[in-house]
């Protein structure tokens, strides 16, 4: 239970959550660089066929 864990060991798994959201936000928005990169490409090669 929390109360028998001492307080490093909560500081510890804190601090790897939050480098783990930290590195899940990076992912995030590196996808949607791309994202937003291909939607440019597809938005010029649709305009392009019209």
């Amino acid at each position: 239970s929390i109360e028998d864990t001492p307080d490093w060991a909560i500081g510890t798994s804190i601090g790897g959550m939050t480098i783990n959201l930290a590195g899940l936000g990076v992912w995030v928005s590196q996808l949607f660089v791309h994202n937003n990169h291909y939607l440019k490409e597809i938005a010029q090669a649709f305009n392009a066929y019209r």
